[in-house]
């Protein structure tokens, strides 16, 4: 099967075409993607960002037996490289692809910045193994009591009805809340799109042009699903 699915980059990059419009309006120029001149004037400092609270090895529309095609439809506008899945990260230099033409990717991964808050329609809980620095500390199980309307908030979508969720200060992957039993979830024709968090940025990491590293998935990139 192959859905032609373009929506994901509106969602995963806030409605926004590129990702660092939708955070800090329009990006400053930087010598990655314009050569200087001995006569041009000092790139100015790039503002920072608040850093993400969660970033996973993973895709917004993770499903067992499913994967994803990515092609660019951005005409001959530069895409900016990334060492890191960080938008304060360095940068490394710009591709730029032909309208049609396959992007191959090597890795990918989902920053979070904002989670997608539900609230429990009657007493509940969340339970799974706590999630530290990137590392799931299976010693480290717990089991949080949830009352009518209390929050919880919604990191990342891991797949097979699981998530990355926080009750107070920890992240813990856990069942997903249900949606008969919590308020707040999102709209759509599957999971994923039910738990999508607020905010995020997805990237994937490719070499192109002789240069190599992790590009943002924006709104000039088509996305198509595929089943393995």
């Amino acid at each position: 099967m192959r859905i032609s699915f373009a929506i994901i980059a509106a969602v995963s990059l806030w409605g926004c075409k590129t990702v660092e419009d939708g955070i800090v309006g329009k990006p400053p120029p930087t010598g990655a993607a314009v050569s200087p001149t001995p006569a041009a004037a000092p790139a100015p400092e790039r503002p920072r960002l608040p850093p993400a609270r969660l970033t996973l090895a993973t895709w917004p529309y993770m499903e067992h037996g499913l994967s994803f095609k990515l092609t660019w439809t951005g005409g001959n506008h530069r895409a900016v490289l990334y060492e890191e899945p960080d938008l304060n990260a360095p940068l490394l230099g710009d591709v730029v692809w032909d309208n049609g033409e396959r992007i191959l990717w090597q890795d990918t991964a989902v920053a979070s910045y904002s989670p997608r808050v539900v609230r429990a329609k009657e007493e509940w809980f969340v339970e799974g193994p706590v999630h530290d620095d990137g590392f799931l500390v299976d010693q480290e199980f717990v089991q949080l009591d949830v009352k009518k309307g209390d929050r919880v908030e919604i990191w990342a979508y891991a797949g097979d009805l699981q998530c990355y969720m926080s009750r107070r200060s920890k992240i813990i992957l856990g069942p997903c809340p249900p949606a008969d039993r919590f308020s707040g979830l999102g709209t759509g024709p599957v999971p994923a799109e039910w738990y999508m968090p607020e905010r995020k940025v997805w990237w994937i990491q490719i070499s192109a042009n002789n240069v190599g590293g992790w590009l943002a998935v924006d709104d000039r990139i088509s996305v198509d699903l595929v089943e393995q």
